[in-house]
């Protein structure tokens, strides 16, 4: 019974369509037992010692190879794949493979010591075993429980379920065990050489008929959630219902690495996240340097039961980065809509004023007026064309050699300058615009007739020193200077070109203020990243 359980199973497993790698290993383990019991079914009917004798070792490449191949099916039913390789097998095989040699050959009589014929209708043999046939109980026995094991921790993690088929499946593992035990430790009450751990493979075989036809054992539904949940792009993370974390896939281990099974999901998702059994939206939740999406619905069981959630999240890191300068180009329309409606506007009609009382007076005064505006308009369309132009740039930022940049920006200014030190940044070509306006606005503004610039480059990040030696800034308009359309004094121009330095420096993800040059002058104070 127990020989043709296998055998079926074997050829229906073999048979179907679909095989997937789980598939072709329970093949394996099926014919392992039915050589196994379809062996000690002719050991026991033959009455020659030197026939049972070679059913015996025929049997033995069944028993050797079982405990390797039901270890190969917990590793892939775990989603351990990278643990069944040629070279690990092969590696697991050695002991068995080297056993069985010694086993057919009985080298030194390692494997009997001796054997004997029983007596009555059902003759089997009666052997006195040899240290290695004990290693070989040993081993096998180490790999048939660490099987069990990974096969009822995976089962755990899949859920109530599948909880269940593991329990059931590993009660059919191990009533043959427990038979074998009682066999070899002689406490049988059969006579002396009836091994009954065949035998109770026909309980296996009935709860393995149970679990393929009942409970869809060995069906697609289980192996593709597994592929699912572990290959998914977004991460997965499930608690119980006391927000413990259960299981998570390879995605969710950037969050809760170096945590383990049975942490909180405190520090990971916001309090007011946590405290909800239903979520779905955006959330501030953060992990170096990128954005993601929080999706947390409620698990319950078959009885309606909540016993935990499952917390997707999505990284959206490049559709915010679109937004945000989506935004920007927002921002910059709005400035520039502000500027054409009231400067230019204003600009417009104080020269079309001047040139109507020029034509009245003939006057050149008022026709000078009309120029300066005119130049005034000019100069503002030019900056907001800069301004749009910085803001939109969708260019990859690429790397600058800063000493490079700064030379070239000095040479349409009569300054003199020193620069001490060098550092490669991560920028495009707005940076030669962000020096400009800094120089610029120093040499006129501050009135300064020389400047001193210092970098100096960290692991991560380079801090450049622009000073100057001109009026310096008053220390209430420092926080002041970098807002969009700030102007101070007479000097004031349009309020863009720092503004504009601003927006560029914080766009290449770096920072920017102001320090007082002592004894006079000021000090911009640039940080830029030298790494993407």
């Amino acid at each position: 019974m127990a020989g043709s359980i296998a055998l079926a199973l074997m050829i229906y497993t073999a048979t179907r369509r679909h095989k997937s790698e789980l598939m072709k290993t329970f093949v394996f383990i099926m014919a392992s037992l039915s050589i196994w019991s379809f062996g000690y079914v002719l050991e026991l009917w033959s009455n020659d010692i030197s026939i049972s004798i070679l059913l015996a070792k025929i049997e033995y490449i069944g028993i050797m190879t079982l405990p390797v191949g039901w270890l190969a099916f917990a590793f892939q039913y775990s989603g351990i794949k990278k643990a069944v390789t040629r070279r690990n097998m092969a590696i697991l095989s050695a002991v068995p493979f080297i056993n069985l040699i010694i086993c057919w050959t009985n080298y030194h009589h390692l494997f009997y010591k001796s054997v004997e014929m029983g007596t009555g209708v059902i003759s089997p043999l009666v052997p006195v075993y040899g240290p290695a046939f004990w290693i070989n109980i040993l081993y096998s026995y180490s790999l048939i429980f660490a099987g069990i094991y990974l096969f009822l921790k995976k089962a755990i993690e899949l859920g109530r379920k599948y909880t269940k088929q593991g329990i059931i499946l590993a009660a059919g593992v191990m009533i043959p065990i427990i038979g074998n035990v009682i066999y070899l430790s002689g406490v049988s009450p059969l006579p002396p050489g009836y091994d009954i751990t065949p035998l109770l493979f026909v309980f296996t075989g009935i709860i393995l008929l149970w679990l393929i036809f009942f409970f869809g054992f060995l069906d697609i539904i289980p192996i593709a959630y597994r592929t699912i949940f572990e290959n998914i792009s977004d991460a997965v993370i499930v608690t119980d219902d006391s927000g413990k974390i259960v299981t998570f896939n390879d995605a969710g281990r950037r969050f809760i690495s170096p945590r383990k099974r049975g942490a909180s999901m405190e520090g990971i998702l916001p309090p007011e996240i946590l405290e909800r059994e239903k979520f779905s939206g955006k959330a501030e939740v953060r992990r170096r340097g990128k954005y993601y999406d929080v999706l947390v619905s409620p698990i319950y069981d078959g009885s309606n039961n909540f016993v935990g959630k499952a917390v997707i999240l999505r990284d959206i890191t490049e559709r915010k980065k679109s937004e945000e300068q989506i935004n920007q180009l927002n921002e910059t329309l709005r400035i520039i809509n502000k500027i054409m409606r009231h400067d230019i506007l204003n600009d417009l009609q104080i020269a079309r004023s001047s040139l109507e009382l020029y034509l009245e007076e003939k006057d050149r005064k008022f026709l000078d007026t009309v120029f300066s505006r005119m130049d005034k308009s000019i100069k503002l369309i030019e900056k907001m064309r800069q301004l749009e132009m910085l803001l939109s740039s969708g260019k990859e930022l690429r790397e600058y050699d800063m000493k490079e940049v700064i030379n070239s920006v000095m040479e349409n200014y009569e300054l003199e300058f020193k620069i001490k030190g060098n550092c490669t940044i991560k920028a495009d070509e707005a940076i030669h615009s962000v020096i400009d306006n800094i120089v610029r606005n120093a040499v006129v503004h501050s009135g300064t007739d020389r400047m001193d610039i210092e970098m100096k480059s960290s692991e991560d990040e380079c801090e450049i020193r622009i000073a100057d030696y001109g009026k310096g800034i008053p220390d209430e308009i420092k926080e002041k200077i970098f807002d969009e359309r700030f102007k101070h004094g007479d000097m004031g121009g349009s309020g863009l070109g720092l503004y504009i330095v601003r927006k560029t420096i914080e766009r290449y993800g770096g920072s920017i203020h102001v320090e007082n040059n002592e004894p006079n002058g000021t000090v911009f104070v640039i940080k830029l990243r030298n790494k993407l």
